[in-house]
């Protein structure tokens, strides 16, 4: 009987997940994640029958691969390609109703009673029930899942002694717990999914890792989530029109010059509670670097002035809230890649940890010179922006949508490479 190399695998958000699941055909693959539940930054929090998906909550692929593979019928249960209408408006306006709107809903341009419209359609993909169903169907025969188990390091097996031969199904790597014992089971590969700045503390014993996965910077952001105790029909009142109505009718709000980024509007995603009005809320960058420290009650209270201002509520109509919770992600979005002049990134197209030429993607993984250590993710590539695979080049377009499919890529590329 064969036995299978032993492969860890760090983090189980959606890049982890797709990871574990491609290898699982040829590795044993164990799951590592350090919070309660799986996911990583596409978590979901439920209250009762209302759940809030507050890490990734709508993501676009462009990919054709992807798109398939996201598309296929095993999965159709847990992810789906839904038509969503954004609004995007602009706070430094102030001439109707207190905002100047751009709604996205079409190609055509009009003049309205409430402003000027830009109309399209945007086709994301959202998982469902929940913002982590997706991982979590991408796991579901994985045996191997270690819940609220925190990765400290990683030693290898013989440090500091020659071993000139080693059979592929001999282990040589060991991880390192919270309580600095070592983990009960010898791997032949490491794969940390984690953020870069997590990876790095991870890997501090492979000095060309740490050096590339450090240049990497984040943002942090509060995201806010609540709920009211009115119907969603509080939303549709016969005396709102024009501007308001029609950001009240979006599926997300996206809003410059605010102190929020973004508005999603939970409950209107496919198999939600759509009787219960639940939103997410994502801080800008500006008021989240300036406020890290300040009182969750205070950022709670400001966050939700703003909202029900944008929301065209005064002070004597304001909804009574349900569930409230804040969240802050120290680790939301990279605002660099990982620097390119890093010299340990596989450059040698012929070199096994190169993805092949005919995917047209290069170094879209990381690995520790001489060793079978990995890291993956949206920083490779960048989680601001997101990449089409046109013909022979990466073509960059900022749509503002997050890097699902940048995390996608670079787990697929290592994937490819891992199971030829």
């Amino acid at each position: 009987m064969e036995v299978l190399k032993k492969v860890a695998i760090i983090g189980s958000g959606i890049c982890g997940a797709y990871l574990a699941y491609s290898l699982a055909v040829k590795y044993e693959v164990y799951v590592f994640e350090k919070a309660r539940g799986l996911g990583g930054r596409s978590a979901s929090k439920r209250q009762g029958e209302t759940s809030f998906d507050y890490g990734v909550s709508y993501f676009s692929i462009h990919d054709s691969d992807l798109k398939s593979f996201l598309t296929d019928s095993l999965f159709h249960e847990n992810i789906e390609l839904v038509d969503r209408k954004v609004v995007k408006l602009d706070r430094n306006d102030k001439e109707i109703s207190g905002n100047r709107i751009l709604v996205s809903e079409g190609t055509a341009s009009k003049n309205v009673e409430s402003g000027v419209w830009e109309q399209s359609t945007e086709a994301l993909f959202v998982s469902k029930p929940y913002g982590n169903s997706f991982a979590k169907a991408l796991l579901k025969d994985i045996k191997n899942i270690f819940l609220e188990t925190r990765i400290q390091g990683v030693v290898k097996e013989n440090a500091g002694n020659v071993v000139e031969l080693r059979s592929l199904n001999d282990s040589k790597y060991k991880l390192v717990l919270e309580n600095a014992a070592e983990f009960d089971v010898d791997f032949d590969m490491i794969i940390s999914t984690a953020p870069a700045a997590q990876s790095a503390a991870i890997y501090a014993n492979y000095d060309d890792l740490v050096k590339g996965l450090s240049t990497v910077k984040y943002n942090p952001a509060f995201v806010l989530m609540f709920s009211l105790k009115q119907s969603a029909g509080v939303f549709s009142s016969p005396t709102v029109s024009g501007a308001i109505s029609e950001i009240r009718d979006a599926d997300i709000l996206k809003i410059k010059n605010s102190i929020i980024e973004e508005i999603i509007f939970n409950h209107k995603k496919p198999l939600r509670d759509s009787n219960t009005p639940a939103f997410v809320i994502k801080a800008s960058k500006s008021f989240t670097e300036n406020n890290l420290e300040m009182e969750h009650a205070l950022i709670e209270e400001a966050l939700l002035n703003e909202f029900f201002s944008i929301m065209g509520f005064d002070l004597d109509s304001i909804p009574e809230l349900g569930f409230k919770h804040l969240h802050r992600w120290l680790y939301s979005t990279s605002s660099n890649t990982v620097k390119e002049y890093a010299d340990f990134i596989p450059r040698n197209l012929n070199d096994r940890n190169m993805i092949s030429r005919e995917d047209n993607f290069e170094s879209l993984f990381l690995k520790a010179e001489g060793e079978e250590i990995y890291a993956v993710g949206d920083y490779v590539l960048g989680l601001s922006s997101e990449f089409i695979n046109d013909k022979n080049n990466l073509v960059e377009t900022d749509l503002g949508r997050g890097g699902v499919e940048a995390s996608l890529l670079s787990a697929r590329a290592l994937a490819r490479i891992l199971c030829v």
